[in-house]
């Protein structure tokens, strides 16, 4: 639900445009467009900001000791969720869209099928 509030937030802003996703264990498939950014900072920064915040402060709550796994020694962070160069694609036709997709229509359909 975390992600899914990110992205909501992102929507409600009027950041993005939500066209495919899917959530998976360790990982997401998104096909989103970007709509404005948020002054100078991009949506995407803004998704992992969000994400990152809520998750850790959740963790703290729970006191999950899984936490200590994300600790890390950079003077701006306490913990690094996301990780720093996400294998992002700028998708500049409708074909490639297309495509896309339908990745991530059939990534969708085959992670229901483990998780039911």
């Amino acid at each position: 639900m975390i992600v899914i509030n990110s992205l909501h937030l992102l929507v409600q802003q009027q950041l993005i445009k939500i066209n495919g996703y899917v959530i998976m264990p360790n990982h997401i498939y998104l096909l989103w467009e970007h709509l404005c950014m948020n002054g100078k900072e991009f949506p995407e920064n803004i998704f992992e900001k969000f994400t990152a915040k809520t998750l850790i402060n959740k963790m703290k709550q729970m006191k999950d000791m899984a936490l200590k796994n994300y600790v890390v020694t950079t003077t701006n962070r306490q913990h690094d969720i996301c990780l720093r160069n996400p294998l992002a694609i700028k998708v500049f036709s409708k074909e490639v869209a297309e495509q896309k997709l339908a990745y991530v229509r059939l990534n969708k359909k085959e992670n229901s099928k483990k998780y039911i």
